[in-house]
């Protein structure tokens, strides 16, 4: 077995010199040198980059310079040998980073598929810091060789030295509860989840307040599944709630982690380590038989975030939470623990406070030995921090309270992390876990409450009451039906046998109830209505995946019904209908799958083992699906819009139709003019925000061939579907994984500003972001969730994007002008009030802009804070008076 891998110390040993990169392999866009065993792999990206090997103190370290990136990574790998075996490994590495850019690493396989085996997105800091993670490789590819990958999504400079691959034991972890709290009195705890189709209130209840005294001593949790629901996947009637990540466990021993229960439900408690669910137990409760405790036992054998789900229908009681070594189960009643809970209400429970209202949080602590206060912390981005003590009673007897946190008003807007932790006499944290929550302090949206079908801010979100809550309070104003809310009305979840229609009229009635308009999409088929009955062999099932009801229809006829039964229903509810999904994709827009691709397949997307494969013209076939909804929407007299052309900015990968082709297809077949807005979709890699960046690229590939066709556009463009990054970071937490950095957080954020600014600055009338509907807590990371966190609570970045649409909402593009040094502004205005979003180049460091004092105009940062000069996140400057009046203003800044 190779017992330790120390990369670049064992490479600055050797006596061959450095490797000079040849530059015809990427038509002289690579140059410079790398270190022995590293291995330059960026030819088939478009990346401009330059290595050099550097000396610091006496210290060798490669210098990556990545000096332009039109599309792809820069990328270099390290080969691991040829015995590289199973097993858990720490990978550490020192590195400092200048510029915006992403750097993800791990072990990756050198051959198609690519497959990562291990990956972490890291954002280096600008001076010297330690990245270390340990993970476990369970099984490795046979016969495929693998490299530790390093790949950076921007302009920047990576340096980067002690890269270490060393085998690693599991850290020794705590003895003690390994969940942060022995109840759930004040309801479900920071980071807690459910799945994320129950909407709270209607298909499942959490009452902390009954009556009840559980195992524990304090008010047990009472959770009450009323209904089923139907999913995105699946119709499933037991829900499951998944707890936080535990502290770390002992490594080796046998541990057990479970609670106690009583009601009228069966279900089964489990454990997962990351994705792998490595113990279950079932169970059944009887009212009679009282409080029972269920839990599962394990051995925790591998790296990974550990947590605990309960899935069951029916309704139950929890209390007396443990987690860790079997004998220790009786002292976790008896040690201290505390809960920290936001003020009941609407948007408090949603983690939202808006500006000008108090901060509350609500708290219960019971004494540990040795405690005598508990001291209430809450800390900004930057910094900021105010906090309260309060001592214990002396009787050691529980603390209940609500604090009201006063925070200061200079940079008040933004994320906070409250933290509460149990003091000795000293001031010294005592032996209990600290616990936290994170509140969003958020400027109250312009249309709180209030319908707004002219807003240009679209999203993606779950029929869950939590969700549509924090959808319009950080200013969406338009929920598109995709993957979120797909289940309302796809023809494959409404029609499920045949003859049998079954309609959710409750799931749409809950968007408008929080006034979000809706782009509703008539899309999927019932696999007996559908091309599923020919596939070539057994395809992946609904349950598996969600393309499987993306089959075509084999009747036209029968589509436009579907469409014309859904319009009639919910016309007066819906305002847009988009048709289909992405049929430039063989996985949304199929007729056919199999397990080896035939030669002269044209239009195919591998999936599960096998391949789609789509129409050898689907720009002809999706056209007649939209001529299909628009008869339809003729036929039942609704004013609803069609959106047509459904098109990307994409090149091609695979058999995938390149945006252009599809495009222009479409505007041979007049698509573009038999419709009332074109639709488009984009993907980013890199970051936006100047002329000619990936935004105005991807929009060209996509809408030029129209403009060009037509000689003007013949309708407006809503960008319906896109994300500006993929594999975001965490929430803002302290002691729970896997968390984030502040610079993470604010290069999250303002990633989503420069996306949706530069989309609005092409001319897209609406944008919807993708999506907050895509959260299942820790054991499955999906890499296009965007603007809440894993657990579904409140991305940080969300906050950024809350200022963004207060800012702009109401105010058209205006135009683009440079300012300062290399910053971009983008002026908006409704002729009375101006905004402008001032964007900072990537590709320039020294890139900045510094106001003039003004009564007029008011200069704020990323989050509507004061203005920071020479940052290199978005700030804002807004104010009364004409786009000129503000372009003005802006040219006095240096």
């Amino acid at each position: 077995m190779v017992r330790i891998l120390s990369l670049l110390l064992l490479a600055a040993a050797c006596t061959a010199a450095a490797l000079t990169v040849d530059p015809a392999l990427s038509e002289g866009r690579v140059t410079g040198e790398l270190l022995p065993g590293w291995r330059e792999n960026s030819g088939w990206a478009k990346a401009w980059v330059h290595y050099t090997v550097e000396r610091e103190n006496g210290r060798e370290f490669q210098r990556i310079d990545v000096r332009r990136l039109e599309n792809g990574y820069c990328q270099f790998d390290f080969r691991l040998p040829p015995d590289f075996e199973a097993g858990t490994w720490r990978l550490s590495f020192r590195a400092r980073l200048q510029g915006r850019a992403r750097l993800n690493t791990g072990i990756r396989m050198v051959n198609a598929p690519f497959r990562w085996l291990f990956k972490e997105a890291v954002s280096p800091e600008q001076e010297w810091g330690t990245f270390s993670r340990v993970f476990t490789l369970r099984s490795l590819p046979k016969g495929e060789p693998l490299s530790i990958f390093m790949q950076l999504n921007g302009t920047a400079t990576l340096d980067l030295r002690d890269v270490e691959l060393v085998p690693a034991e599991l850290e020794a972890g705590e003895d003690g509860n390994l969940f942060r709290q022995h109840s759930l009195a004040l309801g479900l705890p920071a980071a807690w989840s459910w799945q994320n189709c129950f909407s709270e209130g209607d298909h499942v209840t959490f009452s902390e307040e009954n009556g009840e005294v559980g195992p524990s001593g304090m008010p047990p949790l009472k959770i009450e599944v009323r209904s089923g629901v139907m999913t995105s996947y699946d119709y499933r009637d037991s829900v499951t709630v998944c707890s936080a990540p535990l502290l770390t466990p002992p490594a080796g021993r046998r541990l057990t982690a479970g609670m106690m229960l009583k009601g009228a439900t069966s279900g089964e408690l489990a454990v997962r380590c990351g994705s792998r669910m490595i113990a279950r137990r079932p169970f059944e409760l009887k009212p009679e038989e009282g409080w029972k405790r269920v839990a599962a036992e394990f051995i925790p054998s591998q790296a990974g975030i550990l947590t605990v789900e309960l899935t069951f229908r029916g309704t139950l009681w929890c209390d007396a939470l443990y987690a860790g070594l079997p004998e220790r189960l009786a002292e976790a009643a008896r040690e201290g623990w505390t809960e920290l809970a936001p003020e009941k209400g609407k948007t408090a429970a949603a983690g939202i406070v808006f500006a000008g209202e108090p901060v509350r949080v609500r708290l219960l602590s019971k004494t540990a030995p040795g405690a005598k206060e508990l001291e209430v912390k809450a800390v900004n981005l930057y910094g900021d921090a105010v906090s309260r003590r309060i001592p214990f009673p002396g009787d050691r007897s529980v603390l209940r309270n609500t604090l009201t946190l006063e925070l200061p008003a200079a940079r008040r807007l933004g994320p906070w992390q409250v933290e509460a932790i149990q003091l000795d006499v000293s001031g010294k944290p005592v032996d209990v876990p600290a616990v936290e929550r994170v509140v969003n302090v958020l400027p109250r949206p312009v249309y709180w409450g209030k319908d707004a079908p002219d807003s240009p801010f679209g999203i993606h979100v779950q029929p869950v009451n939590r969700h549509l809550t924090m959808a319009k309070a950080i200013g969406a104003n338009w929920a598109r039906l995709h993957d979120a809310g797909v289940q309302l009305l796809g023809w494959a979840y409404l029609e499920r046998k045949p003859g049998e229609w079954s309609f959710d009229d409750d799931g749409v009635r809950r968007y408008r109830k929080h006034h979000l308009k809706l782009l509703g999409e008539l899309t999927t088929a019932p696999s007996f209505r559908s091309h599923a009955v020919n596939s070539s062999v057994p395809y992946p099932t609904l349950r598996q995946s969600v393309t499987s009801p993306y089959f075509l229809p084999l009747s036209m006829r029968e589509y436009g019904e579907y469409c014309e039964r859904i319009i009639t229903r919910y016309g007066g509810s819906i305002d847009a209908f988009d048709v289909w999904n992405e049929p430039w994709l063989p996985l949304f827009f199929h007729i056919d799958y199999v397990k080896k691709l035939p030669g002269n397949a044209r239009r195919w997307a591998s999936f599960g083992g096998g391949f789609y494969l789509s129409p050898d013209d689907p720009a002809a076939e999706f056209y007649k699906m939209q001529r299909q909804v628009r008869q339809a929407v003729r036929n039942s007299g609704s004013r609803a819009r069609v959106l047509g052309v459904n098109t990307t900015d994409g090149l091609g990968h695979e058999g995938r139709v390149p945006g252009r082709e599809f495009s222009q297809r479409m505007a041979e077949l007049g698509a573009a003019e038999d419709c009332d807005a074109i639709s488009y979709h984009q993907y980013l890699t890199r970051l936006v925000g100047f002329p000619g960046d990936e935004v105005e690229q991807g929009y060209e590939r996509a809408i030029g061939p129209i403009r060009e066709h037509h000689g003007k556009l013949p309708r407006p463009v809503w960008f319906t579907e896109g994300s500006p990054l993929n594999e975001p970071c965490d929430g803002f937490y302290r002691t729970i994984p896997p968390g984030a950095s502040r610079s993470e957080i604010f290069d999250t954020g303002d990633r989503v500003v420069r996306f949706v600014t530069a989309l609005l600055g092409c001319g897209a009338e609406k944008v919807f972001l993708y999506s907050m509907g895509l959260h299942n807590g820790y054991g499955t990371l999906n890499p296009h969730r965007l603007l809440i966190t894993a657990a579904g609570e409140l991305h940080p970045s969300a906050a950024a994007y809350a200022n963004l649409t207060s800012v702009l909402e109401g105010k058209a593009f205006v135009r683009r002008l440079p300012v300062g040094i290399l910053v971009h502004a983008y002026i908006f205005s409704d002729g009375r009030r101006s905004t402008a979003v001032l964007l900072p180049d990537p590709a320039c460091r020294e890139a900045a802009w510094k106001p003039e004092p003004s009564e007029q105009w008011h200069a704020s940062d990323l989050f509507g804070n004061a203005f920071v000069a020479g940052s290199p996140y978005a700030s804002f400057v807004t104010g009364t008076g004409s786009a000129d009046e503000l372009e003005n203003y802006l040219k006095q800044g240096k």
